[in-house]
Parts: structure tokens; sequence; C-alpha cells
């Protein structure tokens, strides 16, 4: 009988990871994960994975400690790497991004070099952006580009658009569709930053899919399939809704779903770390047999926050 490949998805009690550990699991993975805390808040969804030992968590595993990445990556076949701090809205909390985002990818990727282990990071469709996370982000996009090139890394990066979908955490991200749905569920006023004329423009994509897409690549990098350090790996549809319409469409979703809301959609400023008009769209779509269609998704994601506790 053929073992199991270990892979190592970091970060398990991010909102991408679930749908990258179920994926994996699903594919015949043994999965190991990392969490910072002591809790890990998929213990229920994942029990018999846990209970067979097909899924490992380590608890009060810091990305950031550069010994912990070592022993666990040695442990490992092949790693996906998803912790790191989130928030576009951060402009002031340079260092600390820094210290996770970019030292914690350095311990990912020397532990990697060592071992000789393919891995895949995952980028932001708004690397151009000067808010901390879009900023701390690319750097460490850039830094496994470097050890591809010098170090002799077998690795590459995945530019995922906005993934969308249940689970996805509400407080202190700012991550469009939560905001929206649960703002929308209470009444409240759904806020376009730059209004209707400069607001955004967001390819949304299903994190299932974001998931798939990171294992695909994975996979075909270790097997020489993809070369490592190739541009143009985007996880994301090439739909260009803006986010007045993403808002339009929550609300109408909201009250399809039978909510009574008297939410709306109103224009304010746009706010610090992004700019007018900025388009974050797949430039270069990856074949990924299908795509979830994001109308379903936005439905699925209000019935979830209708019957889950988010606050």
């Amino acid at each position: 009988m053929e073992q199991k490949k270990t892979l190592f998805i970091s970060g398990g009690n991010g909102f991408i990871a679930y749908y990258t550990i179920k994926e994996a699991l699903e594919k015949g993975y043994r999965v190991i994960t990392n969490i910072i805390t002591t809790t890990f808040i998929y213990e229920e969804e994942f029990k018999d994975q846990l209970a067979d030992g097909s899924l490992l968590v380590y608890t009060g595993a810091d990305v950031r400690d550069a010994s912990m990445m070592y022993h666990i990556v040695e442990r490992a076949d092949m790693v996906i790497h998803l912790a790191g701090l989130l928030g576009t809205k951060h402009t002031r909390q340079s260092r600390v991004f820094n210290d996770v985002n970019v030292n914690g990818g350095l311990n990912i990727l020397d532990a990697c070099s060592e071992f000789d282990i393919p891995v895949v990071f995952i980028s932001v469709g708004n690397y151009f952006e000067d808010n901390d996370y879009s900023s701390s982000k690319d750097f460490q996009s850039r830094m496994l580009l470097k050890y591809v090139k010098y170090n002799g890394v077998r690795g590459n990066c995945v530019r995922a658009l906005n993934a969308v979908g249940p689970r996805q955490k509400v407080r202190n991200t700012g991550k469009i569709l939560p905001t929206f749905i649960t703002r929308a569920l209470k009444g409240e006023d759904l806020n376009v930053y730059g209004g209707k004329e400069d607001c955004s423009v967001m390819d949304l994509i299903f994190a299932g899919d974001v998931a798939k897409v990171l294992i695909e690549v994975l996979e075909k990098t270790a097997s020489g399939e993809i070369e490592p350090g190739s541009n143009e790996l985007q996880a994301g549809t090439g739909a260009e809704p803006t986010v007045w319409e993403i808002a339009h469409k929550v609300v109408q979703a909201v009250k399809d779903s039978g909510v009574d809301t008297q939410s709306q959609v109103v224009e304010v400023p746009m706010r610090l770390g992004e700019t007018k008009k900025s388009r974050v769209v797949a430039s270069a779509v990856y074949p990924l047999e299908k795509f979830r269609d994001i109308d379903e998704v936005i439905d699925e994601s209000v019935e979830w926050y209708k019957n889950n506790d988010w606050r």
C-alpha cells in the first residue's frame, strides 16, 4: 500500500486554510498544520480526521519561531504556506506585519531549502497597494523568488484574488463579503469606499477554488510540470464586478434569504492604504476545470452567517 504524502499547510485556523486542509484530505494527503493558539477552531468539522491521525495540529506553534518551523517542515513532503496577518486598513503596523509575514515566510523558506521540500506561497491581488498587509505579502513573495533563484528552492507563488465563502472572519479584517453580509443582516448601511465612481473592481473567487489551485500548483511544481519561480500563477476568475455592484448583490441576496433588511448602499471616501478605481482582477486566469458561480457562493455565505455565531 502506497504511503500517504504529508502536506504541511501553515496557519490552520485561517479561512483559506480551512478549505485547503479539506481539499488536501479529500485528495488523500496526510495533513499537518500549525496554529498560534491552543484552540483549533475547526476541531468539530475535522474530528474524524483528527481521531484517525490523517490530520495533526501543532498548537502554540508560531511561524516566527524558526526552530518550530524547521521541526514541522522536516516532517513534511510538501508545504503550502498560508499563515500571516491580514487587513488592508493597516498603515501604522509595518513592524508587526513584517515580523509575521516576512520573517515567518523566511523561516518556511529556510527549512524548505534545507530539506529540499517543494513549497507554494499565497500572495495577494492588491500587491501594489501601500498598506502593511499588501506590501509585506508582496515582499514575502519576492523572497520566495530569490530563494528559487539562488538557493535552489522548488517553489512557486499563487497570487490569490479576493477569496470569499462561508467561514470568513468578520472582525478586524475589513474583508468585503463578510463585512457586507453581516451589516446587511443587522440592517446597517453598506459603506462603499470611493463610492460608485471611484470604488475598486474586485475579482471574487470561492475559497475552495483557491485551495484547488494551490494544491494543483504545488503538485505540478513538485513533479516539474511547472517551473519553480513561474510568473502569472493567479487564482481568480477574471470577472470584474465593482464593489458598488457587489454591495447591491449582497443586499438583494439577504432579502432573498427572507431577511427584511433596511440596509442601503452608501458612498464614503476611500480609506487610507487603498487607491481609487483600483483593479484586483486576474490578468491570467489559472485553468481550473470549473469555478464556483459567485452568486451561488454569496447566497451560501448569507445562509452560513445567518445560522452561525460570527460575532
